[in-house]
């Protein structure tokens, strides 16, 4: 079994990769077992890390680099076990980064107010100006 957290990794955070090795026919786990986890993008390999675990759950962090979809592959062997998988992770576009955030919150509280209050006063000093009273006798 195969999760991580978040469940919508961050690019530049740590995403937990967490494994539970599990005897289909018994459910049980499998016990005194040595991974070898690779994580690749399609083009790069970017970690290859050897665990071992005596109770059958392995966890790794790994911090994703770039949005985009990403193939985790674990080989597991133990004494009665060799076993290849692969599972899928999606890293989403970060549009909405902290950063976004921050200037979105600027435009909104700060840059438009101002923004319209300048504009408003402008109109105001047009619309203002003194009449010429010009009449010919």
């Amino acid at each position: 079994m195969f999760t991580y957290e978040p469940h919508s990794p961050v690019i530049g955070n740590p995403t937990g990769l967490l494994f539970n090795v599990q005897d289909l026919r018994t459910g049980d786990q499998i016990k005194n077992i040595h991974a070898r986890i690779i994580i690749a993008n399609g083009q790069k390999i970017f970690k290859i890390a050897d665990i071992a675990s005596s109770n059958g759950d392995l966890s790794i962090n790994y911090a994703f680099p770039d949005s985009g979809s990403y193939q985790v592959i674990s080989k597991i062997d133990s004494e009665n076990l060799a076993a290849l998988s692969s599972f899928k992770v999606l890293v989403p576009p970060q549009v909405l980064s902290s950063g976004f955030k921050s200037f979105s919150i600027l435009m909104l509280y700060y840059v438009t107010p101002i923004t319209s209050a300048a504009a408003g006063i402008a109109v105001y000093l047009v619309y203002k100006k003194p009449q010429h009273n010009t009449t010919n006798s």
